[in-house]
């Protein structure tokens, strides 16, 4: 058996027409892949960049919870974050502004978008691990861009330039980005966009796509997953299949109020953070879930033997982002009167849509068989845990990079069932 996460996570921004204005800027390649080389790594602020995206993800993450109290949340700040960064590199004025505090992006123009090239090309570092961050830029046939803004984004981004035929044949422009980021996922996002998510007035569409393939660096297996009750957020319960892992070795926190778990993939270089709050105690401790409760978490870890139980889960997601980062207050890149975007184009589009999509399964599905066999010979029974971690309640979760700290995804499990 081999034990395996699997995750994606797309968005898209599709930008419309807002009007011509003076002049036509130097044409962009019309070509499949521009051909723009990337940029060399520099650590410049990828580590305030990082620490940026995640503060947006935890107010993320409370808008969404406050809106479904009762649901599983999953979703990728990164994904999200990198989508905009992309955006950022045509906007202009207050639109940039506003795009970089609720992103809370340390600074603007080049050195931003070194930052993320830097934190893109750190992230390639996972290991054993697969991670696989992509993005591109889909303008409308004949629809003129700024060079800089296309030679940014392949540059920073590596996102090379395809134009497709919007006006012409909607649909066709719709499956075309669609099987793109279908074959980036591994097919678990087969269709980021919906029917009518794009029309003739379309003249750009951004995309990013990650996603994440990782193996624990101890895997479940020696120990039988069981049937046991999960208790839900109002009391009720659900016969859940429990992981269990008696002799987990891990850092860990056993503290008043919670408990937290780091489970490692690989090597290290990627690993799951599972934070238990005690029976009753989610909503208020979820309310305070963000940076500094992060940071206090991890510093109040030690290491040791965990008892651990885990369910298996999976979740699916998508958000409207115009809708959702409206309530964040980024609403200028949506206001077609007053949105300034002419770093993409004089003829100054505007955000109409965006839609993020993310999806996480967690099994013990693959060859997890070899290692539990190894870990079989033990015969003198599991050593005695320095803690007993059950995740049969609810609980939040989030899967990090170790060296640049940077939130891949985020979510909570208030019911596996």
């Amino acid at each position: 058996m081999r034990r395996t996460l699997s995750l994606a996570a797309a968005l898209a921004v599709t930008l419309l027409a807002a009007g011509c204005g003076a002049g036509e800027p130097s044409r962009a390649p019309d070509v499949v892949g521009a051909d723009v080389p990337r940029a060399p790594a520099e650590p410049v602020g990828n580590a305030s960049l990082a620490a940026g995206l995640n503060r947006f993800g935890f107010e993320f993450h409370r808008l969404l919870t406050a809106r479904s109290p009762g649901e599983n949340v999953v979703f990728s700040p990164l994904s999200i974050g990198m989508a905009f960064g992309m955006a950022d590199a045509g906007a202009r004025g207050e639109t940039a502004g506003q795009i970089e505090d609720v992103f809370h992006l340390p600074g603007s123009g080049e050195e931003l978008h070194a930052a993320f090239n830097a934190l893109d090309q750190a992230l390639a570092d996972a290991g054993k691990s697969t991670l696989r961050l992509a993005n591109r830029m889909y303008p409308a046939t004949g629809y003129p861009l700024v060079l800089e803004f296309v030679q940014t984004l392949g540059a920073s981004y590596g996102a090379p330039l395809e134009r497709l035929d919007f006006a012409a044949d909607t649909e066709a422009a719709r499956e075309r980005i669609n099987g793109w980021v279908a074959e980036r996922t591994e097919n678990r996002i087969p269709e980021l966009l919906p029917a009518g998510f794009v029309d003739p007035a379309t003249v750009l569409v951004l995309v990013n796509a990650l996603y994440l393939e990782a193996k624990w660096s101890q895997p479940f297996g020696k120990y039988p997953t069981e049937t046991q009750p999960f208790t839900r957020l109002d009391g009720s319960r659900a016969e859940v299949p429990l992981m269990h892992n008696a002799e987990l070795q891990t850092r860990y926190v056993d503290a008043e109020g919670y408990q937290a778990v780091e489970l490692p993939y690989g090597q290290g270089e990627l690993s799951m953070l599972v934070v238990v709050p005690e029976e009753g105690g989610f909503a208020e401790f979820e309310r305070g879930f963000d940076t500094a409760r992060i940071a206090a978490v991890d510093a109040a870890m030690r290491r040791g033997i965990v008892d651990l139980f885990l369910p298996r889960w999976s979740n699916t997601s998508e958000i409207d982002l115009v809708e959702t980062l409206r309530e964040l207050g980024l609403e200028l890149p949506f206001d077609q009167a007053r949105a300034d975007f002419t770093g993409i184009s004089p003829r100054n589009p505007f955000i109409g849509a965006g839609i993020h999509a993310a999806d996480i399964e967690v099994d013990e599905h693959g060859t997890v068989a070899a290692a539990a066999t190894a870990l079989g010979f033990e015969v003198s029974g599991p050593p005695t845990p320095d803690a007993v971690i059950r995740a049969d309640r609810p609980f939040l979760y989030l899967i990090r990079h170790a060296e640049s700290g940077a939130v891949l995804f985020l979510g909570r499990v208030v019911d596996p069932s």
